[in-house]
């Protein structure tokens, strides 16, 4: 795992050796470690961090440059989003919390289960997970839940967060102007 900064969509540069803010407890080399540092400053103290650094020569493109956890799984190079200080509604987003409340809506655990259980280059616990949602107890959901691991919990978090729920937040803004 490799926290970089995307400059104008196409160079990436690897930052961890050049954070300044970095502490010697951080653990940059797997995705728990990145988030976990990640959480704790907004995306203006890492890109200034990284400018002090002086790595990247054009200063100013840092400022419109993104963050990413990049990884090589099976060949390939795959990406994560990186949230920070900054995305503090994502980090407090409980997926548990959210499958507990939803459990009754069964278009939801679904469409969980639709989007998960097509995908063969994801975790295997992930999978498994994802089709006990259909016909699983939420017991059975809550505990499957939590023996997930960390990566699984990050990928399963990513899409619900931001896939289902703007779409459920979308049809409630609808309803909501209808009766006006």
């Amino acid at each position: 795992m490799n926290l970089d900064i995307v400059v104008n969509n196409r160079d990436y540069y690897l930052s961890k050796e050049y954070l300044d803010i970095a502490t010697k407890e951080d653990n940059l080399n797997t995705l728990y470690g990145i988030d976990m540092f990640t959480c704790r400053f907004t995306k203006e103290a890492i890109i200034e961090s990284i400018r002090r650094s002086n790595m990247i020569a054009d200063a100013d493109a840092l400022y419109d440059s993104n963050l990413v956890i990049q990884f090589e799984e099976n060949g390939k190079v795959r990406e994560y989003k990186v949230y920070t200080y900054d995305d503090i509604d994502y980090w407090t987003f409980e997926v548990s919390d959210f499958l507990f409340r939803n459990s009754d809506k069964k278009n939801i655990l679904n469409q969980i289960n639709n989007y998960f259980s097509n995908k063969s280059y994801l975790p295997k616990d992930l999978i498994e997970f994802s089709k006990i949602l259909n016909d699983g107890s939420i017991i059975q959901i809550l505990h499957e839940y939590s023996n997930l691991n960390y990566r699984s919990i990050r990928i399963l978090k990513d899409y619900v967060y931001n896939e289902i729920l703007p779409k459920l937040k979308e049809k409630t803004l609808k309803r909501d102007t209808k009766k006006d």
